[in-house]
Formats: structure tokens, C-alpha cells, sequence
């Protein structure tokens, strides 16, 4: 026996394309919605209380943050599906393969 711990391939390193376009839509569309429509309307409101407009940068603004916290997570989820990666997050409990899979 080893002493070292083997992980079994989880789906999500064999097929990493396929993790990161899953965490594009599981990130991409809640970011979206709320930094986009959510958030705006919510802003909108309050202004329009005060007898003010939502300037159009601010929702430009928006877009961009919206953008870069897809990014991020889609970048995160490709490094994570990197075998010494995913190896490296199961002494920490986080592989992509359980921990009754690790040989």
C-alpha cells in the first residue's frame, strides 16, 4: 500500500471544458440577473424617490463587475480541474472526487 493517497479521476478534471462552460452558466447567469436587472431596479426605485435618474455608467459599471465575477469563477473552476491542482485540494477536503474515491 502507499502511502500516498491516489484520487480516482473525477469526471470534472477528465473533461475540464465541460466544468468550466457547467460554472459559466451556474456563475454567469445569477451574476448577471442580479448585477444587471436586480440590482438596476432596485437602484431605480430609490432614485426615482429622490427625483433622480440612474446614470448609464453606473450600469456600465455594473456589466463589467458582473463580468469579471464570471471570469474569476470560470478561471477558478479550470485551475481546479487541473490534476496536481485537484490533488493538491484533497488534503484540504475540496477534490472533485469524494473522499470514498480516493484509492
Amino acid at each position: 500500500m502507499s502511502t500516498r493517497a491516489e484520487l480516482k479521476q473525477a469526471t470534472q478534471v477528465e473533461y475540464p471544458g465541460k466544468a468550466v462552460l457547467r460554472s459559466l452558466v451556474q456563475i454567469g447567469i445569477p451574476s448577471f440577473i442580479g448585477l444587471v436587472v436586480v440590482v438596476p431596479l432596485i437602484i431605480q426605485i430609490v432614485l426615482e424617490e429622490l427625483g433622480e435618474h440612474m446614470p448609464d455608467s453606473l450600469r456600465l459599471w455594473l456589466v463589467g463587475a458582473a463580468t469579471v465575477i464570471t471570469g474569476v469563477g470560470v478561471a477558478l473552476t479550470r485551475i481546479m480541474a487541473i490534476p496536481a491542482v485537484n490533488s493538491w485540494l484533497a488534503r484540504f477536503g475540496l477534490a472533485a472526487t469524494p473522499k470514498k474515491e480516493i484509492i
